[in-house]
């Protein structure tokens, strides 16, 4: 065989780590996910130079291609904004909870 069975996770220990992740394996999946953000950041950079040159080819004038430059960049930002606000929110109403909520325990039971 040239590559090793799986292991069961009834033989793995869960001694230290309540939540099924160790350290390690959060550093993994946030290490991913920053080259995951990296990718789509310039694939996004990408399609941005794409549509530029194209405005700037199909349209009449600089001032028409300015314009609608300036109506992207506009959507960019309040989307900027929008999802900052969003993680913002999320992080905190994860932060505020407590260990049984997160854990989904009952409050008084």
């Amino acid at each position: 065989m040239s590559r090793p069975m799986p292991l069961d996770t009834a033989e793995m220990p869960v001694a230290d780590d309540p939540f099924g992740a160790s350290a390690a394996l959060r550093r993994r999946r946030l290490d991913s996910a920053r080259v995951r953000r990296r990718r789509l950041l310039v694939a996004d950079l990408g399609i941005g130079a794409a549509a530029g040159l194209g405005v700037l080819v199909l349209a009449p004038g600089l001032a028409i291609a300015a314009l609608v430059a300036l109506l992207v960049l506009l959507a960019v930002a309040l989307s900027t904004v929008a999802s900052a606000l969003r993680r913002r929110r999320e992080e905190h109403a994860h932060s505020s909870r407590t260990l049984p909520e997160r854990l989904g325990a009952r409050r008084g039971t």
